[in-house]
């Protein structure tokens, strides 16, 4: 096609003629003026010359098909963008975001900036086994610490995952039905393979027992589970979930070869004599039926931490710029009445009766606002440890905070140093680890979660 005096010319089809404008001659006869825009060959301002009416009504029609034309390129455009932005956007941002965090945490000296080798190697334990050589040996050399495995049953290798971290107490949730113990937390989560006894008990034995020499009668020698803290006892919590009585009863069938063996401590009426297994009922257990005994007992009694408050050595502040008008919710239930069904003389639990005082750190204590504890809740803390300390039991606090990270290692190491002797905890290799006392970096944050004095 060329341009001449002002017309595009188009060589279409021999009906077709050429573009008309009122520039130049007119068109020849036998052609016919032609709307040149609807190909993309006209500009606005000729479009206001063309010549003929049946063009200049078709103008408005075609502009408008056009702007159509343009909107939906323009949306399919748009749809395109936003998909791309949703597929890879997203995930973008949540990494950055997760990013920062975890670099903001480690500013804070609360965790590593890499993976710590340790949670590589806790996964090689999956499938792990007492019969492994490598595993007692592992056991046998790992450091005790402080700790109680809560729950442990739901960890991937119950037992041997909070032995290999060195902890020195386990609990298991014990149900009763069929004339069997089955671990789990819910009924609707029992299994036939997991019982107590495949699970805790003859693992034990195993262990105990795997250097016994051949011919010999096996017997623990008093010598522990851990070689490097050979009197160390390993604290079994058993929580009773269904009838106490009964299922105390199958709790005593179930370990009779560990007390045969002389693995269980005990109280000889007169003090408690401590072995490589420390067994301890909880939950339903009943009270009378364990004490009934007086001169022997292997089982001992988990008592009531709340109910053994001690007052203070100095008078509660109610200054305190946390919950300082409500008393109820920042106490909990540390000095409330002891309700129905729990026992009237607290006195009664002592190191003959019992050995662990536990309770819920969030039922007692209260929720940890501002990120530290407020001076009344270290009061309650202070006085629930005092009173499990002058009977000889040993404080256990469960349902500590666990998120933020900072502040369930804030918790844990406050307990620690008021005097707690064992932590409930789920994550077994941050517990293990103590990062809540150990710096990851020579910088020091410790003003950021530092508890208010008492």
């Amino acid at each position: 096609m060329g341009k001449t005096h002002g017309y595009q010319m188009l060589e279409l089809h021999p009906d077709y003629g050429h573009c008309a404008d009122n520039t130049g001659p007119p068109p020849e006869v036998g052609h016919r003026a032609i709307d040149c825009d609807a190909f993309g060959l006209f500009t606005d301002s000729d479009e206001e010359a063309a010549v003929t009416p049946k063009v200049k009504r078709s103008l408005p029609r075609r502009r408008a098909a056009r702007s159509l034309l343009r909107r939906r390129r323009l949306a399919k455009s748009k749809a395109r963008t936003m998909a791309k932005l949703g597929i890879f956007g997203v995930p973008a941002v949540l990494l950055m975001f997760f990013g920062v965090l975890h670099v903001m945490e480690t500013i804070f000296g609360r965790t590593s900036l890499l993976w710590n080798a340790e949670n590589i190697v806790a996964a090689s334990w999956e499938r792990a086994t007492v019969s492994d050589s490598e595993v007692r040996k592992a056991i046998g050399n790992a450091q005790p610490i402080p700790c109680h495995s809560h729950n442990d049953y739901l960890q991937r290798t119950p037992l041997l995952d909070a032995l290999r971290w060195g902890f020195t107490g386990v609990e298991a949730d014990v149900w009763l039905f069929d004339d069997d113990l089955y671990v789990g937390h819910h009924k609707a989560a029992l299994s036939r393979t997991q019982t107590f006894k495949s699970t805790y008990i003859d693992p034990l034995i195993d262990i105990l027992t795997a250097d016994t020499p051949e011919g010999e009668a096996p017997r623990c020698t008093g010598y522990g589970i851990y070689k490097v803290a050979p009197n160390q006892t390993l604290t079994l919590l058993v929580d009773l979930k269904t009838d106490g009585d009964r299922a105390l009863q199958h709790v005593v069938q179930q370990t009779a070869k560990l007390r045969d063996m002389g693995c269980l401590s005990y109280w000889d009426g007169n003090k408690v004599i401590p072995r490589e297994i420390t067994l301890v009922a909880t939950g339903n257990a009943p009270y009378d039926a364990i004490v009934a005994n007086s001169t022997y007992r292997d089982v001992f009694y988990d008592a009531p931490l709340h109910a053994l408050w001690e007052a203070p050595r100095s008078p509660i502040s109610t200054s305190s710029p946390v919950y300082a008008n409500n008393e109820k919710l920042d106490y909990g239930a540390a000095m409330a009445t002891l309700q129905d069904g729990v026992i009237s003389n607290y006195l009664d639990f002592n190191a003959s009766t019992s050995y662990y005082a536990s309770t819920s750190f969030l039922s007692t204590v209260g929720f940890v606002w501002r990120g530290h504890l407020s001076e009344r809740q270290m009061a309650v803390i202070r006085g629930q440890i005092r009173g499990a300390k002058r009977r000889g039991l040993k404080a256990r606090f469960w349902d500590v905070p666990t998120w933020p990270t900072s502040l369930r290692n804030h918790v844990w190491h406050v307990l620690i140093k008021e005097g707690a002797d064992i932590l409930s905890v789920d994550d077994l290799a941050a517990a293990a680890m103590q990062d809540w006392t150990v710096r990851v970096h020579d910088t020091s944050f410790e003003w950021f979660t530092k508890t208010k004095p008492d």
